[in-house]
């Protein structure tokens, strides 16, 4: 595989494998330059090498060269293209090329045996083998599991999703405790379902919790290995499982698990089948700013993946990997775990089209935060598991709550408001519906029915019913009831008429401020009602005094309820002011 390239015949993509040939190692002498700075110039160099592509019909789609750090330090930079090689073939290959150090270094021909089968023997097997019955099995379990409208996860982001999807993107990642991994460790063995499992339903939850979508759909990566002959073979069987999961129903963590457990087996059982075949069969809706099928991958990297990564010790050698930063993302996002012996690391590789750096790190401690809840509480509905941090809760119920503030505490609101006026009295102090009233018109109006109000009685312990839908009218009926020294009550329009009149009752009211269109719904009551309209920027008062023989109506207009409206109102005294 590693002498492969891949060509073109006739429309089809067509392995060939290059002939034995020396292979050039270039050295790159940094030896040079000071400490500090080769570090910088090693890492923007294994930068630029991922992000060079390779002409895929080139004779090697490998590339390696060696940064010579010092007399004893250097830097091997291995570049390979997907195509020809997975995780678990990258420790192989370590393995391997250790191997062939520690014989070279001592003059001893390659200790390692020859290959029984190479990789394009078992895809010629693979090929023929996944035909007819064998096919149709795989092909029918994904098409009955997958089928309906397939939900597209939209997550909250920090931008808009572009046109075209770019792969730009960068990785995160976030240290858990090694007590907190063990206990999610505990809780899936008591629920019967394995690590994987258990982590990939805490990172639903997550996902659910971002996106209020309860059909969620996420890809993983399996090995694709199950036969004891391809164990040792470089070469790409990876393969992506498409795992759906129903959160509907608002579900315990513990009965979510069983969920994604049943999820889990049945693609385990039918992983054969090949991810493009899975796409080019299903035929989605395609789109060229999202990936097919799902837009976020969740990854476990065990012992077994995680061999390229380990320090080898060889005679005169020590040897240990490099990780490089990567600048792409192949989807929205993808949760990478990896066991450590710290605990676990949360990798979080995201768009960086779609997402900001503070945003990823939030949901990692979201993510983390999640798993402290379920073991906790695994029967707690997912809806109710808690997720903020401490911070978070501080400010939210702490800092977000501290709305304090300083304010003359020997002062009514009407008269904070008539200092308002003597300040600004030409501005606008309410709009409704496309009129105005200045702070000295709403006033000078209030003023007036103030007055009238404490004609009819108005004052201390005295509750007004307000039974007004929102209007200008409104605005200035509760300033004039404050004015008059009394405190009103404000009363729903759109309550039935029997609950109106036990409410004005139970309020021994016997003046009530309204509307003319509202006034039949006091009609059962003893109470005076004032109608209030807007006739010509001036108010209109309407006075309806009823009894229990007849009801009188009687226009009050502004003209003969003060010749001019009174420009300020004096309440009778602090004990209204107070009661106010």
């Amino acid at each position: 595989m590693l002498r492969t390239s891949i060509v073109t015949v006739d429309g089809q993509w067509v392995q060939i494998i290059n002939p034995v040939q020396p292979f050039n190692l270039p050295v790159v002498d940094l030896s040079e330059l000071p400490v500090d700075h080769q570090q910088t110039i090693a890492v923007s160099i294994a930068s630029e090498e991922a992000q060079r592509p390779f002409g895929i019909e080139c004779d090697s789609l490998l590339r390696a060269f060696v940064l010579r750090l010092g007399e004893d330090n250097h830097i091997v930079l291995l570049t390979i293209h997907h195509a020809i090689v997975d995780e678990w073939s990258m420790g192989l290959l370590v393995r391997e090329v250790a191997t062939l150090y520690d014989a070279f270094s001592k003059g001893l021909p390659s200790p390692l045996p020859e290959l029984a089968i190479q990789y394009a023997d078992f895809a010629y097997w693979q090929h023929q083998w996944l035909q007819g019955d064998v096919l149709e099995k795989q092909y029918s379990y994904w098409k009955r599991w997958l089928d309906g409208d397939l939900p597209t996860l939209s997550l909250p982001a920090d931008r808009p999703r572009p046109a075209v999807q770019t792969f730009r993107g960068t990785t995160a990642s976030r240290l858990i405790s090694s007590d907190l991994s063990q206990a999610v460790k505990r809780l899936g063995k008591q629920e019967g379902a394995t690590f994987f499992m258990t982590l990939l339903a805490a990172f639903e939850v997550l996902l659910y919790r971002y996106s209020n979508q309860e059909d969620i759909i996420v890809g993983t990566p399996i090995a694709g290995r199950n036969w004891t002959e391809v164990e040792g073979l470089i070469g790409l069987f990876i393969n992506t499982l498409v795992l759906r999961t129903d959160l509907s129903g608002d579900p315990s963590f513990a009965e979510l698990l069983s969920r994604v457990r049943e999820a889990a087996l049945g693609a385990y059982a039918h992983q054969d089948m090949p991810f493009e075949e899975l796409v080019r069969e299903l035929q989605p809706q395609r789109n060229l700013n999202r990936s097919p099928l799902f837009q976020v991958t969740f990854d476990l990297q065990n012992a077994a993946k995680q061999t390229a990564s380990q320090t080898i010790e060889l005679p005169g050698l020590s040897w240990n990997s490099i990780p490089a930063e990567s600048k792409t993302a192949k989807f929205d996002l993808s949760l990478q775990i990896s066991e450590v012996s710290q605990g676990l690391i949360a990798s979080l590789q995201y768009s960086t089209d779609l997402f900001n750096a503070s945003t990823i790190q939030r949901m990692l401690c979201h993510f983390e935060r999640l798993l402290e809840a379920v073991v906790a509480d695994p029967h707690r509905p997912i809806s109710a598991l808690s997720m903020l941090t401490e911070p978070e809760l501080h400010q939210l119920l702490i800092e977000f709550n501290d709305t304090e503030a300083p304010y003359p505490a020997d002062a009514c609101v009407h008269e904070l408001f008539e200092q308002q006026v003597e300040k600004t009295p030409n501005q606008i102090a309410v709009t409704f519906d496309g009129r105005h009233l200045t702070f000295a018109q709403l006033n000078a109006r209030a003023n007036q029915l103030a007055h009238h109000l404490r004609s009819l009685g108005v004052g201390p312990d005295t509750r007004v019913p307000v039974c007004l839908e929102r209007s200008l009218e409104s605005a200035v009926g509760l300033l004039a009831i404050l004015k008059a020294g009394g405190a009103y009550a404000p009363l729903d329009p759109e309550l039935p008429r029997q609950r109106l009149a036990f409410l004005m009752e139970d309020l021994s009211a016997g003046i009530a401020l309204s509307q003319r269109r509202l006034a039949h719904l006091l009609a059962d009551t003893p109470a005076n009602v004032i109608c209030m309209t807007h006739r010509r920027m001036s108010s209109v008062l309407i006075w309806m005094a009823r009894s229990s023989q007849a009801t009188a109506l009687k226009t009050l207009t502004a003209a003969s309820a003060a010749t001019t409206p009174p420009t300020s109102y004096t309440p009778p005294g602090p004990r209204a002011c107070q009661r106010a």
